[in-house]
């Protein structure tokens, strides 16, 4: 039976590893999980994230719910304003 171990015959395998937490800023008390969904073909994610009263203006990418730095990344957005603690709905999260 032939070697069918990618890594012994030499090849390359590239592995996109997507974002699964979301937050406004880098406070691990401040993340949510990122559940993704197949729409129109395309992968999709959502996350409802509790947050204290404040102005928000980015959102942070994490692999880790702990993780102290933004490992996928961080985009400005519309600040949003919270007059008190509440819910913001991300949705959509899409990889364009």
């Amino acid at each position: 039976m032939p070697d069918l171990d990618p890594l012994a015959a030499g090849m390359d395998i590239d592995l996109g590893v997507w974002p699964v937490y979301v937050g406004v800023s880098d406070d691990p008390d401040h993340r949510a999980q990122i559940t993704w969904r197949h729409q129109d073909g395309q992968i999709v994610g959502a996350a409802q994230l509790t947050v204290p009263a404040g102005t928000y203006t980015r959102l942070h990418y994490f692999h880790s719910p702990t993780s102290p730095v933004a490992t996928g990344g961080v985009v400005d957005i519309e600040p949003i304003v919270m007059a008190e603690d509440s819910v913001i709905d991300i949705d959509p999260i899409t990889m364009d």
